[in-house]
């Protein structure tokens, strides 16, 4: 009996003991430039992962200064998940100054599509469509196919990192997975009634959402950030926003939409507010994110 009361407590004391071990684990430190691929990560990271993200909500990541705290972040950061193709280019250069960080570009295995002006013609001027010929629209994450695509190359990227945790890992990705798998289908309920309808956005952000959904952009205020339109191209829009009786028009909160206000009171448009990036508010998550853009577009059909 003596025995056997020391084999318990030995017992109980090395559960313990790995129990507390556990606990103090030290979690891999991580970076993410913006919201969503923050959040994805996180997801698939779980409690063994700390997430920094870069770009900070209502900021966008074409105007991104590094702060003190992000290079001070950094430095204990092994990775740094970043989407690239003009997105977020500066990733390399806050990376060289510190030692060790491994950027993980997350387009592996996804179908990048032109930008705007490739496949909808007469969009821009002569010198316009030189600029933006043969560019890529870099914003692959506001496909929830895609989104799928980035978890897993998350996951295996951790794994590298951190072997000792991949069945955590893999077991966080399939919950995710299964989650985004229902989201899609949600919102392909939500925007059903609406395959083929015509849309006019800010800036050439929405096109693998739009596809997704089987709706179809017909313009856009800027066709790169910060590059206002000039009067010949307005007037075109104007001309496109009448033949295709177009009644609404959707802004984005991070960039100033000052040149769609005038536009709107000439037509008699309403404005709604579609949102690529999120982290504050009802779009807390990616998935919140997500529905609130699909909630955005039904909202604004249904007027």
């Amino acid at each position: 009996m003596v025995l056997l009361l020391a084999v318990l407590i030995f017992s109980g004391c090395t559960v313990k003991q790995q129990s507390l071990q556990n606990e103090h684990k030290a979690k891999l430190k991580v970076a993410a430039t913006i919201f969503p691929l923050a959040d994805i990560v996180r997801n698939v990271g779980g409690s063994t992962v700390e997430v920094t993200t870069l770009v900070a909500p209502g900021a966008s990541p074409h105007t991104f200064e590094a702060r003190p705290s992000d290079i001070i972040n950094l430095q204990s950061a092994a990775l740094l998940f970043a989407i690239g193709h003009g997105v977020d280019d500066w990733t390399q250069e806050l990376a060289n100054g510190v030692e060790n960080i491994k950027i993980i570009t997350v387009d592996n295995e996804i179908s990048l599509r032109q930008s705007l002006g490739s496949y909808v013609p007469n969009i821009f001027s002569e010198e316009e469509e030189e600029e933006e010929e043969g560019g890529q629209d870099p914003h692959y994450w506001l496909s929830v196919k895609n989104a799928k695509i980035i978890a897993q190359t998350v996951a295996d990227a951790l794994i590298a990192e951190n072997p000792d945790d991949k069945s955590q890992y893999e077991n966080n990705l399939k919950q995710y997975l299964a989650q985004l798998d229902d989201l899609d289908i949600e919102l392909s309920n939500m925007l059903a009634s609406y395959a083929g309808r015509e849309v006019i956005t800010f800036h050439d952000a929405w096109g693998y959402f739009t596809a997704d959904y089987q709706l179809n952009i017909i313009g856009v205020f800027e066709h790169s950030p910060g590059k206002g339109p000039t009067p010949q191209y307005l007037k075109a829009l104007n001309d496109t926003a009448i033949a295709h009786n177009i009644k609404v028009v959707f802004t984005e909160p991070q960039l100033s939409s000052d040149v769609v206000k005038p536009f709107m009171r000439d037509l008699g448009l309403k404005l709604f507010t579609l949102d690529p990036l999120g982290g504050d508010g009802e779009q807390d998550s990616y998935i919140n994110l997500m529905r609130y853009n699909a909630r955005t577009i039904n909202n604004a059909f249904a007027e």
